[in-house]
């Protein structure tokens, strides 16, 4: 369940960090699942075809089925805590992840028999790809996450280095300088499997999303690092009594030296070969973002400093020359790096567009006027990270919203609002709205908001962007004006409705902070808008359209 990272840069690096990551995961469980069926033999078990394939069937198939039905428990849960916005739901949507996590592993291995790390993996995907709309505090689960992810490859290195150590001091007989030489061809062994991986697999790797070249396939070989998984099963090996000291020892030696040197070799020099790869460098769009932001900084800090109070006591006496050095924007006129092509000016400026528009989606959900638990608000979030694949050529994000909302249901037609029944259920109408509504006022806000903060040379690549994205907003309008009067003024009431409801929590927080209100004063009036807003959720659409003036 690695937490999902939200950046303004979108490099080449980053799609290689993906590629690693998502590697990884597969090899871990695929491992692990290996491991056990060749422990299994070695302690005696007879093997046939059928009762091979059988395990495997068993250690992949159940357990993913199991993990993510787990996962999906927890995103449920996760969901109504999002709902209700309580001041704890905060602190029960972290245990809920971690429950998950654990119960999948624990139910996985010890009460189905199966691979407990896949099943992980599955209620981990399946809670990565549903429920980062639902956090009421994303940050926290970040944090939290990334806590437990260090404390466990802590201990575990620290586990397996003393188990290493011990091996290395107390098997002076058994470790022989061979065992050394070994291990070296074992390194070597190792990244030529890895290699040979990677070529078998060259053309599947692409057919799935975008195509890797050489260069990345030389990063993905030499990434292959050793570490938890490799040392958590020879530590097993190691203290399994049917098998025998010198084996295990030797298995542990091994398996350990090879850990220690992809982190002293691979790991050092990884940071060096992605440079000389050129995977380390941002692309030109990426310097150009990062020129101009440097500059709009620099420009902001300018301004700042002739706003200071002259009447503020702290600030008078300063030194300009020991200002200029501390502050060194403050020194000399930022200037913009070299003159680039069109076509990255233009990619630099779509993904910095695509970017605010995301950050006003994040917006919407935090101030309550898209339902966290919706399909919209995860299918708005998900259409920018699909442009900006593709932000070289034009803004595509409303393309992928569309083609969302068409597999989930058929062309509109007013006539059936009457009925609303079969695929065009209301909710689908009311999704189409929200996303639509969401999607036109994201982009409005980003062509007013981002030429103030991002400043172009060419003003006709923010003409250009700024005429595409009004072409996708015509498309959403149309798109709303086939849709039912009457469940556009519903969605459009409601997202109101949200939003004041929303702002009255905001106002009892206030109050408390200001001590206008004591801590179960506050409580009771949040509870009751609380209760507003769990109404405005559950009851029924044609309630509120009953009550239309």
């Amino acid at each position: 369940m690695t937490p999902a990272v939200l950046c303004l840069g979108h490099s080449r690096l980053c799609e290689e960090t993906r590629l690693v990551s998502g590697e990884s995961l597969m090899n871990d469980g695929t491992a692990i699942v290996v491991f056990v069926l060749m422990l299994k033999a070695v302690l005696g078990a007879s093997l046939d075809a059928m009762s091979v394939i059988t395990f495997f069937g068993h250690m992949s198939l159940t357990s993913i089925g199991f993990g993510a039905l787990i996962g999906l428990l927890a995103v449920a849960m996760i969901g109504k805590c999002a709902e209700e916005r309580f001041h704890s739901d905060s602190l029960i949507q972290v245990i809920t992840t971690l429950c998950c996590a654990y119960l999948a592993f624990f139910l996985g291995e010890s009460e189905l028999a199966t691979s407990g790390v896949l099943a992980t993996v599955s209620a981990g995907f399946m809670v990565a790809y549903f429920a980062w709309p639902r956090f009421v505090s994303a940050e926290a689960m970040e944090i939290v996450w990334e806590t437990v992810e260090f404390v466990g490859n802590t201990v575990i290195f620290f586990l397996a280095g003393l188990l290493f150590a011990d091996t290395l001091l107390d098997s002076v007989g058994i470790i022989r300088p061979v065992d050394f030489g070994w291990l070296l061809v074992l390194y070597v062994a190792l990244l030529l499997i890895r290699t040979i991986m990677l070529g078998v697999l060259w053309i599947p790797l692409h057919w799935v999303g975008n195509p890797i070249d050489w260069r990345e396939g030389i990063a993905m070989i030499w990434s292959g690092l050793r570490g938890a998984v490799s040392l958590t099963l020879a530590i097993i090996i190691d203290e399994e009594p049917a098998v025998s000291r010198e084996m295990g020892a030797r298995i542990m030696f091994h398996v350990g030296g090879i850990a220690a040197l992809t982190l002293l070799v691979n790991a050092t020099t990884a940071a060096p070969l992605l440079r000389w790869l050129g995977l380390a460098r941002s692309s030109n769009a990426d310097q150009r973002k990062l020129a101009v932001l440097t500059k709009h900084l620099a420009d902001h800090t300018q301004e700042i400093k002739g706003q200071l109070d002259p009447a503020d006591v702290r600030f008078k006496g300063i030194d300009e020359a020991m200002l200029r050095a501390m502050v060194p924007s403050l020194a000399e006129h930022v200037k913009v790096a070299e003159e680039l092509g069109s076509d990255e000016s233009s990619q630099a400026y779509r993904e910095a567009f695509l970017q605010v528009v995301k950050s006003h989606y994040w917006s919407s959900i935090h101030q309550g006027l898209l339902p966290r638990t919706s399909q919209s608000a995860r299918l708005l979030l998900s259409s920018v990270d699909v442009a900006l694949d593709t932000a070289a050529e034009s803004l595509s994000d409303w393309e992928a919203i569309r083609s969302s909302l068409e597999a989930s249901s058929a062309p509109l037609d007013r006539g059936l609002f009457s009925t609303l029944t079969g695929e065009h259920s209301m909710g689908d109408f009311m999704q189409k709205a929200h996303c639509a509504l969401s999607f036109m006022e994201a982009h409005r806000r980003a062509r007013e908001e981002l030429p103030r903060f991002f400043h172009v040379d060419d003003l006709k690549v923010q003409q250009m962007v700024a005429e595409e994205s009004l072409a996708e907003c015509s498309q959403a309008q149309e798109l709303l004006q086939a849709l039912p009067d009457d469940l556009v003024v519903l969605a459009r009431t409601e997202m109101c409705a949200r939003k004041l409801l929303q702002d009255q929590l905001h106002e009892v927080d206030e109050l408390k902070e200001r001590g206008l209100l004591t801590s179960a004063d506050a409580s009771k009036l949040g509870h009751h808008v609380q209760a507003e807003l769990l109404t405005l959720l559950h009851r029924p659409k044609n309630d509120w359209l009953a009550l239309k003036a």
